[in-house]
């Protein structure tokens, strides 16, 4: 697929609308239809902003109140109805494969990738790694520095749907933060007047801004295939500190439709730095976390 090439939309069908409900219940309605949709996280990065904490180990086993951030979105992603995970690591990668294996999400099947250049390189490249493990499939991505409360994996992973001769046909859904306050870091996205995502760039300017990506994209068959395309075509022509949301506004902007689904505010963080940690630290303060049915909390503490 080459750099001028546009969009085309060829969605996937799953079921009529009486069929549909909740994230679990669409994950279902996929595996039935033979497309089960697989989760890929990305936990490569070292964290540097969150030094000396990250310097022995990984930015995903930092923990809020006792949680690390890996921990809740793999009880987040499988409380959602996923069953299938694609984890890409890098920095003290050991530490997050003993963690997960014992945390014993025994239902979920968990896959591993490497970025051997994670020091190098930046979350575009992760992807690039992971493609083939994602090729023909429908997939959740998702950030591996990301808290968020159980209940926004739910709503991040229950798409819009298009009514078609009685079917329903599943596109590509972002979930957005629309009452965050913004600034040069975040992950910003535009919309259009049918609340359709145009743009998502942290060079967005501020006045043409609707909100913050919270780093949950959820694609069906063919906008994957379409994303994972561009990306590999960015990794290979270099764009080493690229995020991978570079491929993903590209094909925005050559006329791929994107959903907008929205967030709650105050009910996710993305830990970059320790403001970020301190900020997650205090929204969870007070919540009651539940065990699911797998994902033993006994044993999420990890890490010195």
């Amino acid at each position: 697929m080459g750099s001028s090439s546009h969009w085309t939309s060829t969605a996937t069908e799953i079921g009529t609308a009486a069929e549909i409900g909740t994230a679990a219940e669409i994950g279902t309605a996929l595996r039935s239809a033979g497309a089960e949709r697989r989760a890929l996280v990305l936990a490569a990065g070292v964290g540097r902003r969150l030094l000396p904490m990250t310097s022995e180990r990984p930015k995903g086993l930092i923990e809020v109140r006792g949680v690390p951030l890996l921990w809740g979105i793999l009880d987040g992603l499988k409380r959602a109805g996923i069953r299938q995970c694609v984890l890409v690591v890098g920095h003290r990668r050991e530490l997050i494969q003993a963690a997960v294996e014992s945390w014993r999400f025994d239902s979920m099947r968990i896959r591993w990738v490497v970025n051997e250049d994670f020091a190098a390189t930046n979350t575009l490249h992760s992807v690039a790694r992971a493609a083939r493990e994602l090729a023909g499939a429908p997939f959740v991505l998702v950030n591996g520095d990301l808290w968020a409360r159980p209940e926004v994996f739910d709503r991040a992973l229950t798409p819009r749907f298009v009514a078609s001769g009685g079917a329903l046909r599943v596109g590509l859904t972002i979930a957005v933060d629309r009452r965050v306050r913004l600034d040069a870091e975040a992950m910003k996205v535009s919309v259009d007047t049918e609340g359709r995502v145009r743009r998502v760039s942290k060079q967005l300017a501020l006045e043409h801004a609707a909100g913050e990506s919270i780093g949950v994209y959820s694609f069906d068959t063919s906008s994957g295939a379409c994303f994972l395309s561009r990306v590999l075509e960015l990794a290979r022509e270099g764009n080493a500190g690229a995020f991978y949301e570079a491929a993903l506004d590209q094909l925005l902007q050559q006329g791929m439709v994107a959903h907008l689904v929205d967030v709650p505010a105050r009910c996710w963080v993305e830990v970059d730095d320790h403001t970020d940690l301190a900020r997650a630290r205090r929204l969870a303060s007070g919540r009651v976390l539940t065990r699911s049915a797998g994902g033993d909390l006994a044993h999420a503490r990890a890490g010195p």
